[in-house]
């Protein structure tokens, strides 16, 4: 059966197609989906049998479309099943292509960043293969004066995660750029934070929808609970239920109960404060340590804790995890071909190429191709612009390593 997924941006969709007869990518300019439906199926060109990976970033789209319209607009046109991206760091693209970057290229540590029309949103990676930091920051970001606020965060995020770490400094972490900006600013971003290298991986502009057929399925089970003391009892008979309908639903999405990580969470206040902290429920035979560890939360929240008054569960969560399955798309990814198009003339999207810069295609360089800086490489959806001091190689697997030769000033 083909996956196909469909990324609804700001300003133009991304559509990936998976299974027996390969990976074909393509876009086309964002339009509401109850309009544009037909024709993105249509380009995908699926088999009688297939499956819809969903995702919609534009404001206007994802307000207007609500989960079940999208549901029924995917199954009158032939999907067997929809699944629509939760809002979750184990199911967001970018943290699912920083997992699959760190395997390909055994990174302990590494930094991705998708820039789009409408936001940038940075990654950072651990030695453990957990998100360590996860921000997205709006489209004002992508100008070159506002850059140095998503350089600021990345830089402090990196330097937490390397501190304690075998890796020696922020210039032994690659920096990973995709996305139609990404190319464009990847080099400003990695001499901001000190980094040496970074890579653009094949079809980067539309790397994101790739994205999201590596990401972790993610199903949600909420239950709310009367606002009384906290209750073991309740607690314990609330979960249970909740285990229950998530163990059913793995079932239904093809899935051994094995196959997945339920994780229990507790929304837990004070009585009388308006907002819950979410607390990992991990250990129920005790009740004092649930407790304890709400206190442990609440006072770095709070900056104190005061036992005046009562602890409430308002409600209850079930999340179950499930790792996607990529077998055989690892490899149709490391093999993905160039586009024999280039971008527009508005390639750059307001930032000017540097001063002399050399203008080459993508799809006629060749493994080994080195480019010394200035120097813009062209593409379908993106260009990276590699700046004076760096040299760019082409990898036998068609991505770009762009590298700093010059060092860092001061």
């Amino acid at each position: 059966m083909d996956t196909l997924a469909i990324d609804v941006g700001s300003e133009n969709v991304g559509l990936c197609r998976w299974g027996s007869r390969g990976l074909h990518l393509a876009r086309q300019p964002a339009e509401p989906p109850v309009d544009a439906w037909p024709r993105w199926i249509e380009a995908l060109g699926p088999t009688s049998a297939y499956q819809v990976i969903y995702r919609c970033t534009h404001p206007a789209f994802r307000d207007r479309h609500k989960p079940q319209t999208i549901a029924r607009l995917a199954e009158r046109h032939g999907a067997r099943q929809l699944r629509a991206i939760a809002e979750d760091l184990h199911a967001d693209p970018v943290s699912a292509a920083a997992r699959y970057f760190a395997k390909q290229h055994r990174l302990p540590i590494i930094c991705c960043v998708e820039a789009g029309a409408a936001t940038i949103t940075a990654v950072v990676q651990n030695p453990r293969g957990a998100v360590s930091a996860f921000r997205r920051f709006p489209t004002e970001s992508t100008s070159r004066e506002s850059l140095g606020e998503v350089a600021r965060w990345l830089s402090a995020a990196l330097a937490a995660t390397v501190k304690g770490s075998e890796v020696e400094g922020l210039d032994a972490v690659p920096l990973i750029c995709f996305g139609g900006r990404g190319p464009s600013i990847a080099a400003q971003l990695a001499g901001d934070c000190g980094m040496a290298s970074f890579l653009i991986p094949q079809q980067a502009g539309l790397f994101a929808t790739i994205g999201m057929l590596l990401s972790d399925i993610v199903l949600n089970f909420e239950q709310a609970l009367n606002a009384t003391e906290i209750n073991l009892g309740q607690l314990r008979q609330a979960f249970r239920e909740l285990m229950d309908r998530a163990s059913h639903a793995i079932t239904m999405e093809g899935y051994d109960l094995d196959d997945a990580v339920c994780l229990r969470i507790a929304q837990m206040a004070r009585a009388g404060d308006e907002h819950a902290l979410e607390v990992d429920c991990d250990d129920l035979a005790d009740i004092s340590r649930l407790a304890e560890k709400f206190r442990t939360m609440r006072g770095v929240e709070a900056g104190g804790d005061e036992t005046s008054r009562p602890i409430q569960v308002r409600a209850i969560r079930v999340k179950a995890v499930i790792e996607a399955r990529t077998a055989g798309l690892l490899p149709a990814i490391s093999s993905l071909s160039p586009s024999m198009a280039v971008a527009a003339p508005e390639w750059l999207r307001g930032f000017a190429p540097p001063a002399g810069a050399a203008i080459h295609t993508r799809h006629e360089l060749t493994a080994g191709a080195k480019i010394e800086g200035p120097a813009c490489v062209r593409e379908a959806h993106s260009t990276t612009v590699i700046p004076p001091g760096w040299v760019a190689e082409c990898t036998a697997t068609g991505g770009l390593v762009v590298r700093r030769c010059t060092p860092v000033a001061g």
